[in-house]
């Protein structure tokens, strides 16, 4: 706490940086070190009625675990960011933009191109969680970067599941910008279609149910699919006719494609929650789709010989640290339920959603795989300047023609 307070005291950016970064590296380290199945059985036999208030005690103050080290972390960082980033902070001081810099550019530098992030992007998510600013400026910044036809497709689909991560499980996000961002991010795939589409037209092939060749298209659509599931309160509401803009995004289009992504979605949990509410709301009825998929076989290597499945990661939204856990639920829907077969890392047997469908009221639960999460910490770089303000951009560039043809060659 020392170490923050004192890197933002002394208003110099260079100083704030250091230590921002040191304390989210002593983050993603932990992370990497822990185990979740270990974790949640702890978290599960503390809130048991049969343990003594000593053994509680006991285990939540185990010094020499890896989980209590992080869960000590992560309570210092969500108590100093409390204080940063109450309702009585001065958005427009100096040490207010040096905290919100210094918390992008750690995220950028130490978390994003992290294989399996899980509590590491936590952090910089609770403080955009406190301030509808920062939240603004943080999407602008992972959808531009997404947008970056200049980064790998591997980088970018790690920007399109973070920001799919912040507005799912954020619970003080404004519905106006849940919609704006799946307006935005459906154009982008309506535009990667008529690029793909145009591709095939001058006899370079459509290359479809490809993971190396349209892996970025098939990951977005199924963040589009979480999306559906995780709000489907605010999207599908008839307040400020959400429920008109849902169905003039033409998402038939997307459904009924050459391309098919339907048929690459990892969970078949989720293709049940999501084509549901398009049938319930009237918005699309996929049926057709789901039937004749049932019949499409997925090639099981893609063009480069490569295994062909889409392996997808979702950052959180289990949550498994005792002392910690009461910060985290209160900014994101997070869930402490644990099936055992997310033990396993083969893609097939990871349902990404355990979610009860209910009348009105649908939440996601992504079991998370990541017993071993690499630390990979990657050569810094600078991302885009971070702009504080309240307009949501627009994602309405279409990937680049040539990048679907070198990956189809």
């Amino acid at each position: 706490r020392f170490l923050l307070e004192f890197g933002v005291a002394s208003r110099n950016r260079s100083i704030a940086q250091s230590a921002v970064s040191l304390v989210i590296e002593m983050i993603v380290a932990l992370d990497a070190e822990i185990s979740h199945i270990g974790s949640y059985r702890v978290l599960q036999r503390m809130r048991s009625s049969l343990l003594a208030q000593e053994e509680l005690l006991k285990l939540a103050s185990d010094e020499s675990s890896t989980e209590y080290k992080l869960d000590r972390i992560l309570v210092t960082v969500f108590n100093f960011v409390d204080s940063k980033f109450s309702a009585r902070h001065d958005s427009s001081s100096l040490e207010y933009e040096i905290l919100c810099e210094c918390f992008v550019v750690s995220f950028e530098n130490l978390v994003v191109r992290l294989s399996r992030p899980h509590y590491s992007v936590f952090p910089v998510f609770y403080a955009a969680s406190l301030d509808p600013k920062l939240a603004r400026g943080l999407l602008d910044h992972l959808r531009a970067s997404f947008r970056n036809t200049a980064l790998s497709s591997h980088v970018r689909k790690a920007y399109v599941h973070l920001s799919t991560a912040l507005i799912a499980q954020t619970k003080s996000l404004p519905s106006s910008d849940v919609l704006a961002w799946l307006e935005s991010i459906v154009g982008w795939l309506q535009l990667y279609l008529e690029t793909s589409l145009l591709a095939a037209a001058d006899g370079l092939g459509i290359h479809a149910l490809d993971v190396d060749v349209h892996g970025l298209f098939y990951h977005t659509f199924q963040c589009v699919l979480l999306l559906l599931v995780a709000r489907s309160r605010e999207i599908f509401s008839t307040v400020d006719r959400r429920l008109e803009r849902v169905r003039s995004l033409r998402l038939a289009t997307l459904f009924r494609c050459a391309l098919n992504p339907l048929r690459m979605v990892s969970s078949p949990e989720l293709i049940s929650q999501a084509s549901h509410l398009l049938s319930r709301y009237d918005v699309l009825d996929c049926s057709d789709v789901l039937a004749a998929n049932e019949s499409v076989i997925v090639p099981s290597v893609t063009l480069r010989n490569a295994k062909n499945v889409l392996t997808f990661h979702y950052p959180f939204d289990c949550f498994f640290l005792p002392l910690s856990y009461a910060s985290a639920a209160k900014a994101f829907k997070i869930k402490t339920d644990l099936a055992e077969s997310s033990a396993t890392q083969d893609a097939k047997t990871l349902e990404a959603l355990t979610s009860k469908l209910e009348a009105d009221d649908l939440e996601v639960s992504r079991i998370t795989s990541s017993i071993a999460i690499p630390a990979q910490k990657q050569a810094a770089h600078q991302p885009p300047q971070l702009l504080l303000h309240s307009g949501m951009g627009s994602w309405d560039d279409a990937p680049g023609l040539d990048s679907i043809v070198t990956r189809a060659n």
